[in-house]
């Protein structure tokens, strides 16, 4: 995968963090991605 394509992906998922849409639940480390998980109830 290009690294453009991960920057675009992580300019995303930040925006939906944003948004309200998600939760960063788990920063991601070297070894492993950041988790996130949907927010349901508003």
């Amino acid at each position: 995968m290009d690294t453009t394509n991960l920057h675009k992906v992580n300019a995303m998922l930040h925006g939906l963090v944003r948004d309200g849409l998600l939760i960063e639940v788990e920063k991601g480390t070297t070894k492993r991605a950041t988790r996130y998980r949907f927010k349901l109830a508003m």
